[in-house]
């Protein structure tokens, strides 16, 4: 019987310093058939395929974000999407400059 997406883990208000940290949104989903996951920046899709991207995928659905800078900043919406519906969740992403 088919289900719409329901979140498992969503994504957290995140501050992290830049220059070249690593930082994880988690983001799962369950649902029938199973969600796929996208991820949006700022309402614009993350293209997880480019190659040169800081971008990835990391377990179910969450994004990592490799050497993060202050332009990282911004609202993050993980999206799972199925047949009987879309659900999404989002979380901020605050970059701060390491004090000299």
């Amino acid at each position: 019987m088919a289900s719409a997406p329901q979140f498992l883990v969503k994504p957290k208000n995140t501050k992290v310093f830049g220059g070249g940290s690593i930082v994880t949104l988690d983001c799962a989903a369950n649902g029938v058939p199973k969600p796929h996951i996208t991820w949006l920046k700022d309402g614009q899709t993350i293209d997880l395929k480019l190659f040169d991207t800081r971008f990835s995928r990391v377990g179910q659905g969450s994004l990592q974000i490799k050497d993060v800078s202050v332009d990282d900043q911004g609202t993050y919406q993980c999206r799972a999407e199925n047949s009987e519906d879309s659900v999404d969740a989002a979380a901020i992403l605050e970059v701060l400059i390491a004090p000299r």
